[in-house]
C-alpha cells in the first residue's frame, strides 16, 4: 500500500520536474537565439552592412523556438561585393528545436524584393533594379558551427515567381532543391581526393518570358547536378571571396562533377567531369558529354545571335559527322568530350560559347604569377596532365 502511494506521488512530481526542466531549456534557448540574432545584426552593421529587422521577438512555446521579425533589409557594404545586391522581406521567421539551435530553419514570409544591377556586367554598369519574389513554400535549413557561422545549407522552394523589374514579365520555377553539406571527413583533409563539401542541385519547370530572349527557348524542363568539392575550403566571412578562392585553388582544389543533366528543349544533355581554376582564376574543365537535339539547339543559338553563322555551319557539319543513331529511334545521339578553357566552351573541336571573365570580387591576378591547375585541356577536350 505504501509503495502504491509512493508511485502515485512520485509520478506527478517527476512529470512536473520534467516540464519545469523543459520550460527552462526552452526559455534559455529562446533567449540565446534572440541574443545571437541581435548580435549578428549588430556585427554586420559594424562591418558596414545594411542589416535591419524590426519587432524581433521569440515565440512558439512549448514547441519550436520561433524568432519573428518584420521589414528585413540586408545588403553588403558598398563596393565590396562582386555583384551588389539588396534583399528586403515583408517578414522573416527563423525557428529551431530547443535542443538543436545550431540547425535553424529560415522562412521568408510574404513578398520579398531582390535588387540587382541591370547591366550585363553586373556591378560594372547598369542601374539597380528591384525584382519581386514570391513562393508557395520556401525555406532554408542551415547548419552552424560553434561560432555561429554557416557550414552547410539545404534550400527548398516551390512555385517561385520572380517579377522582373516589378513589371509584367515573370520568371516562374516549379521547384528548387539545393544543398551544400560538409563531408564527414572534411576535417581530415590529408588526402586531396577527400571531398570537403557535397553540392546537389535539382530544378524543375523553369519558364522565362520571351521578352528576356533565353538562348534555347522559354521553357527549361529540368536541371540536376551532383558534385564533390575536393581540397580544403575555409569559409571565413571576414575574408574576401577572392582570397578564399585563391587559397582553395593553390591548395589543389578541384570539383568533380559526378552528374549533370539538362533538359531545355530542344536540347537534352548529360555530362560528368572535372573542374579547376587557371592562373587567372577562370574555369578549366574536361568532361564527357552526351547530347540529343543539338542540331535544333545550334539553329536556335544562331537565330538569337549567340553563335555566329559561320560557327553554326561548322558546328552542324562537324557534329553531324560525329553523331550516331539512337538505338531507340530518337534524335541523333552525340557522345563527345566537352571542355572549358580560355573562357570558351568547346564541344569536341567546336567552340560553341565564349563567356565574360569571372571577377570573384576583385581583379583577376596577372598571368604567369599564380599556381597553375593540375591539368590543361587541348582543343579536342582531352586532358593534358602536367608532370
Amino acid at each position: 500500500m505504501i509503495r502504491y502511494r509512493w508511485v502515485l506521488v512520485s509520478v506527478p512530481v517527476l512529470i512536473i520536474l520534467i516540464g519545469v526542466g523543459y520550460a527552462v531549456l526552452w526559455l534559455f534557448g529562446a533567449r540565446q537565439a534572440e541574443e545571437a540574432a541581435r548580435g549578428w545584426l549588430a556585427a554586420q552593421t559594424a562591418a558596414g552592412w545594411e542589416a535591419e529587422i524590426k519587432d524581433l521577438r521569440a515565440t512558439g512555446f512549448p514547441g519550436r523556438i520561433v524568432l519573428e521579425g518584420n521589414a528585413l533589409r540586408l545588403a553588403p557594404p558598398p563596393g565590396e561585393a562582386t555583384v551588389p545586391w539588396r534583399w528586403e522581406a515583408q517578414a522573416l521567421r527563423v525557428h529551431a528545436l530547443p535542443w538543436a539551435v545550431r540547425e535553424p530553419t529560415i522562412e521568408p514570409v510574404g513578398t520579398s524584393t531582390v535588387t540587382l544591377p541591370s547591366g550585363p556586367n553586373g556591378a560594372m554598369d547598369g542601374a539597380m533594379v528591384s525584382h519581386t519574389v514570391t513562393a508557395d513554400a520556401a525555406q532554408a535549413d542551415l547548419s552552424l558551427d560553434k561560432a555561429g557561422q554557416v557550414i552547410g545549407f539545404a534550400l527548398n522552394a516551390a512555385n517561385v515567381k520572380v517579377g522582373v523589374g516589378g513589371g509584367k514579365d515573370v520568371i516562374a520555377l516549379e521547384s528548387a532543391v539545393v544543398s551544400l553539406a560538409p563531408h564527414e571527413g572534411s576535417g581530415k583533409l590529408l588526402d586531396l581526393r577527400e571531398p570537403s563539401y557535397i553540392l546537389s542541385v535539382s530544378l524543375r519547370g523553369l519558364d522565362v518570358p520571351p521578352s528576356l530572349e533565353p538562348p534555347l527557348g522559354p521553357r527549361g524542363e529540368s536541371l540536376e547536378a551532383y558534385a564533390r568539392i575536393l581540397g580544403p575550403v575555409t569559409l571565413d566571412p571576414a575574408k574576401p571571396l577572392l582570397e578564399t578562392v585563391k587559397a582553395w585553388r593553390d591548395d589543389g582544389g578541384t570539383i568533380e562533377l559526378d552528374r549533370f543533366y539538362l533538359h531545355w528543349a530542344p536540347l537534352e544533355m548529360s555530362a560528368a567531369g572535372s573542374f579547376a581554376l587557371d592562373q587567372s582564376l577562370q574555369p578549366v574543365a574536361s568532361m564527357n558529354a552526351r547530347f540529343q537535339g543539338f542540331f535544333a539547339a545550334v539553329t536556335r543559338l544562331e537565330e538569337v545571335g549567340v553563335v555566329r553563322a559561320r560557327e553554326a555551319s561548322v558546328a552542324r557539319v562537324v557534329l553531324g559527322v560525329m553523331a550516331s543513331r539512337d538505338p531507340a529511334g530518337g534524335a541523333p545521339l552525340l557522345a563527345v568530350p566537352m571542355s572549358i578553357q580560355d573562357r570558351q566552351i568547346r564541344v569536341g573541336p567546336v567552340t560553341v560559347l565564349t563567356f565574360a571573365p569571372i571577377q570573384w570580387g576583385g581583379r583577376p591576378p596577372p598571368s604567369g604569377q599564380e599556381i597553375q591547375p593540375g591539368f590543361e585541356v587541348d582543343r579536342w577536350g582531352n586532358v593534358i596532365r602536367r608532370p
